[in-house]
């Protein structure tokens, strides 16, 4: 027999504010697994907040350590759903290893919706802390612009405004 998507991991990539953590924490509420957000369990892991690593050891340092644990929360026996950094899927071969391990879903959204969506939680962002709202846009257009095709390499792409969990279900479901 197969494996299906319920045997392996669920990586939700995407530009922050596109619902990663939101969407995850009811799917795995919706799958009975658990949940987990790849920044928390990092700044878990180092005892030390996301933005202090960048600003004392730079972001190279950061992606290595996010690939670390990325790797590390693979090797745990029970699925589960994880919310990655929006950067995640563009280092260390991450998303590779992604599609090897489990399934990926691309939570597409526009611009403009992540502006809205950050603009009020961006001090907890390195790459995104202290931007006016036009330099939050031409930041997070940046971005798209680099991690898009790594993005779209997932397993499914689902547009993620105004996504519904029961939606994003059906299209496991579907697989």
């Amino acid at each position: 027999m197969s494996r299906s998507y319920r045997d392996k991991d669920i990586y939700l990539v995407g530009l922050p504010g596109s619902g990663k953590s939101t969407l995850g924490k009811a799917l795995a509420d919706l799958l009975g697994c658990g949940f987990v957000d790849l920044d928390r369990y990092l700044e878990e892991h180092e005892s030390q907040s996301i933005t202090s690593i960048f600003n004392e050891n730079g972001e190279t340092r950061f992606r290595e350590l996010e690939s670390h644990y990325l790797r590390q929360l693979a090797q745990e026996e029970e699925a589960k759903i994880v919310a990655t950094g929006g950067g995640t899927p563009c280092f260390h071969n991450n998303m590779d290893f992604m599609n090897e391990e489990g399934t990926t879903i691309y939570l597409d959204v526009s611009i403009e919706v992540l502006v809205n969506r950050v603009r009020l939680e961006s001090a907890g962002r390195p790459l995104l802390a202290g931007k006016s709202e036009k330099q939050l846009l031409l930041t997070l257009q940046d971005h798209l612009t680099k991690r898009k095709p790594y993005y779209c390499r997932a397993t499914l792409s689902m547009s993620g405004e105004d996504l519904q969990t029961e939606q994003l279900f059906s299209a496991l479901e579907s697989l």
